[in-house]
């Protein structure tokens, strides 16, 4: 299991581009904190914290389920938070967990199964065709 820092990922738009992490999607690229050992146990930590532009994605990760540990919502966001916050569900396994704007989310996963290359991606089909889609690399 990772220990101290969740890996954190962040939600961005960049030259009319939606981004993770500052990057867009390559078709077999990784980054080196896109790299995860099979067998381990570990906290992702979203952030849409994106200024102007700032809206929720429904981010879905391939390989598994996860259990959302954390929400933060940013001081300036709650009172738009609020409003949408009754409506989910953060119990259980999830597969896919909406992102709101100036929230943080922090999310446990087993890489347990299944080395090779996989994705995660914001489920907005225009977010996602717009490059908000990244690999990440299940290594044995």
């Amino acid at each position: 299991m990772n220990r101290g820092q969740p890996r954190r990922i962040d939600v961005s738009m960049a030259m009319m581009r939606w981004i993770l992490n500052g990057r867009m999607f390559e078709m077999t690229g990784v980054a080196p904190n896109e790299r995860v050992k099979l067998g381990t146990t570990e906290d992702w930590e979203f952030q849409n914290l994106g200024g102007m532009m700032a809206m929720p994605h429904p981010i879905h990760l391939h390989t598994g389920q996860f259990q959302v540990l954390e929400r933060v919502v940013a001081p300036a966001w709650q009172s738009i938070a609020a409003t949408l916050q009754h409506g989910l569900v953060t119990e259980g396994w999830k597969d896919t967990f909406l992102l709101l704007p100036g929230e943080r989310v922090r999310l446990r996963m087993r890489f347990e199964r299944y080395p090779g290359l996989f994705v995660y991606h914001c489920h907005n089909l225009e977010h996602e065709d717009a490059g908000m889609m990244r690999n990440f690399l299940i290594e044995a």
